[in-house]
């Protein structure tokens, strides 16, 4: 793969030093569906839909964590549609509120990916089960939905 990927862009290189190849492409008008993400219709911005969990200290940090990634982010990677997991830890407030122990993002293309994976799918429903071990072993998580925009 990695010779493919090589021999493809010496190609493109010779190309250019010969002037074969145009030096610059011209631009394409973005279309309804770019990619994997959809433009909203107000005027081409990139949305996502985002879940974030924001756990509190666990009484037993060792085995919250060793569960967290044994147990519960393998089920949670398994849930349709996931485009990217991430995890925040050590945030400081910038102006006062509370400090979280761990964060986690998860995103979709959109909000109806998201509910499905999270509210009607076995792989979400079997990760939503296993959030009652997580919150047993926690001092406090909370969680919202919501959109994301490119601005």
């Amino acid at each position: 793969m990695a010779k493919m990927v090589a021999s493809r862009r010496n190609a493109v290189f010779t190309l250019l030093a010969l002037g074969v190849a145009p030096l610059v492409a011209e631009a394409q008008p973005l279309t309804a569906k770019q990619g994997p993400r959809e433009m909203d219709s107000s005027g081409g911005r990139f949305t996502m839909a985002r879940f974030i969990i924001l756990w509190s200290k666990p009484k037993d940090v060792e085995a919250f964590d060793r569960h967290y990634r044994e147990v519960h982010i393998p089920l949670s990677k398994k849930m349709p549609g996931l485009r990217r997991y991430t995890l925040s830890r050590n945030a400081t407030a910038v102006r006062g509120g509370e400090l979280y122990y761990q964060i986690a993002e998860l995103d979709w293309d959109d909000m109806a990916s998201l509910r499905h994976a999270l509210f009607e799918s076995v792989e979400g429903r079997a990760t939503g089960a296993d959030m009652a071990v997580l919150t047993e072993l926690s001092t406090g998580v909370q969680s919202m939905i919501y959109e994301l925009e490119d601005v």
